[in-house]
């Protein structure tokens, strides 16, 4: 496996995690403002 598609390949799962992670906050955040204080 050449070092460009590797590079590829570790940009996109880092770009999905990123996605996920930030999906997740708005998910929590989303949670959070329905509990009331």
């Amino acid at each position: 496996m050449d070092i460009l598609a590797l590079a590829q390949a570790g940009a996109g799962i880092v770009a999905n995690l990123a996605f996920a992670a930030n999906q997740v906050a708005n998910l929590v955040g989303i949670v959070v403002s329905l509990i009331p204080v």
